[in-house]
Formats: C-alpha cells, sequence, structure tokens
C-alpha cells in the first residue's frame, strides 16, 4: 500500500491526537482507528463495519528557552539566561469513528488539533528581560563617551561644574538592573473533520473531508519592578528605575539654563539621543 498526502500549511497541527501516539511515534500507516486522523485513505483496506476510540491524555511538560545576550549580564554577570518554561493539559481528550462497507468508508474526528494546554513562564521571555537590560547598558555606552569630556568641566564655576558632574556620575554609575516579569499562554484549536474514503483498487484509495476549527488563544503577562543599582549608596543597593531616572531628568533639566555657557560637546551629552532614549525608556518626561 502507498499513502500520498497533501497539507495545507499555517496552522501547527498537534501529533499526539491519539493516546496510541505514546505507543508507536509514526502513525502514518495505521490501519488501526486512529487512522480516521493519520491515515483517512487507509481506512477502506480495514474490516467492514463500524469502529470508534474516546480516549484522553495528560500532559506535562518543560518549555524552557535558553537566551543568550550580553547585557543579561548586568543582572547576575552571566549573558546566558534560561528562561523555564511549564507546559500543563490536564485532560487532552480525543472523539474518532469510522463506518466501512466495501470499497467506501466514512470518518469523523473532533479533538484538539492544536495547542491544547497552558505555558507559564515564570519570569517571563527574553525579550521581556532583554529590553529592561539595556538601560545599564545604555548607561555604560554613555560612561564610554562621557569619560572624556570631563576634563572640561575644570575651568568652569563649581556652582555649574559640581551638579553637571553629580548628574553625569549619577547616570553612568548605573550597571546592574533587576525586573520583575511573567507570562501566561493559552491556546487551544478546537475542531471537527468530517470526511470520505474510495477504494480505487487493492493498492490504492482516496480521502476527501474537510475539518472546521475553533481557535482561542489568551496571553497574559507583566513586565514591573525595574529596578537599577544607586551608585551613590555605599552598598549599591538597588531602587526604583523610573524614580532614580527621573530624579535624574528633573536635574537636567534644571542645568538646561547653564548649558549654553558649557563647551559643545558636553552640551551634546544632554542632547544626545541615548541620554533622551534612556530617560524615555523609564516612563519619565523626555527632554526637549
Amino acid at each position: 500500500m502507498q499513502r500520498l498526502q497533501a497539507e495545507a500549511g499555517g496552522l501547527l497541527n498537534t501529533t499526539n491526537l491519539h493516546a496510541l501516539y505514546l505507543r508507536s511515534l509514526s502513525r502514518n500507516a495505521t490501519l488501526s482507528i486512529d487512522g480516521a486522523y493519520y491515515n483517512p485513505a487507509g481506512l477502506v483496506f480495514a474490516k467492514d463495519g463500524w469502529r470508534f476510540s474516546i480516549n484522553s491524555q495528560t500532559i506535562f511538560q518543560e518549555r524552557n528557552i535558553d537566551a543568550s545576550f550580553k547585557p543579561f549580564a548586568f543582572n547576575g554577570g552571566s549573558p546566558e539566561k534560561t528562561f523555564k518554561g511549564k507546559a500543563t493539559a490536564p485532560i487532552f481528550p480525543t472523539a474518532m469513528l469510522a463506518y466501512k462497507q466495501g470499497d467506501w468508508a466514512f470518518s469523523a474526528v473532533a479533538g484538539i488539533f492544536g495547542g491544547g494546554g497552558k505555558a507559564s513562564f515564570a519570569n517571563g521571555l527574553p525579550q521581556f528581560e532583554g529590553a529592561v537590560a539595556m538601560v545599564p547598558a545604555t548607561t555604560q555606552a554613555i560612561n564610554a563617551k562621557v569619560t572624556p569630556l570631563l576634563g572640561g568641566l575644570s575651568n568652569l564655576p563649581t556652582t555649574v561644574s559640581v551638579p553637571i558632574k553629580t548628574a553625569v556620575e549619577a547616570l553612568t554609575g548605573v550597571n546592574r538592573y533587576g525586573v520583575n516579569s511573567q507570562l501566561d499562554g493559552l491556546q487551544y484549536n478546537i475542531g471537527l473533520q468530517l470526511g470520505a474514503t474510495y477504494k480505487v483498487n487493492d493498492h490504492f484509495s482516496a480521502y476527501l473531508g474537510g475539518r472546521l476549527l475553533y481557535a482561542y488563544n489568551s496571553y497574559e503577562g507583566h513586565i514591573g519592578g525595574i529596578q537599577v543599582n544607586n551608585p551613590a549608596s555605599k552598598d549599591g543597593a538597588m531602587v526604583s528605575a523610573p524614580i532614580y531616572f527621573g530624579v535624574i531628568d528633573k536635574r537636567i533639566t534644571a542645568l538646561k539654563s547653564q548649558l549654553g555657557n558649557l563647551p559643545a560637546q558636553v552640551q551634546g551629552l544632554f542632547a544626545s539621543k541615548e541620554v533622551k532614549s534612556l530617560l524615555c525608556s523609564t516612563r519619565v518626561s523626555c527632554l526637549s
């Protein structure tokens, strides 16, 4: 018997739709009742009569994501992180029905053709933390640019140079971060498949069928508790990032009236895209 199959792409089909899949991972030539899903064209080569199956599975899986991103090193010291996920499906039911008589067979399958469970990532996804990790990465990039410019402040009055130096050190001293993120994903593609099979000869058959799906997807998560280290603290205590950068923003805003008397390079530092982007990313007011 030769089996030919054409499939439309797009949806991710569930391979373990029947419990027999756990016994044998290759079901594409089966003549058992699960052939209603895996091999509907082969149903005409089985015995005449009715067959049906109702089964359910309980599934627990790990869905871990290994990510490598250099800024992750600002939280724990390593650029490598594993985001652990747990997938659960306490009930995964399927019903199959087939009737074969002579050269004809008719079949029906009802079940969860895609998804079927809930995946939880207690620490979120790499994309979540990656955005927060860019905060200290940006402050350190600014630090590399500003260090050669600090010498230009020596000829300025201390009433000007000290506030500027304080603001710069507060900004560039940030080299650690913390974040609290989480994600729960739920997906069910519930469907009904109906079809008919015709036996052409002892070696070939043809199957024609259709499948109706109802797709339900739900994603809930959050990103919060964003913190950075306070370089002014002796123990480098972690503080709220929005509040911390909000204070820096106010200091820079207060210095705007004096920036016109500073060297062009120093003015450029406070007006740079890096500083603006950093302050905006922490949800405080942006520099004009």
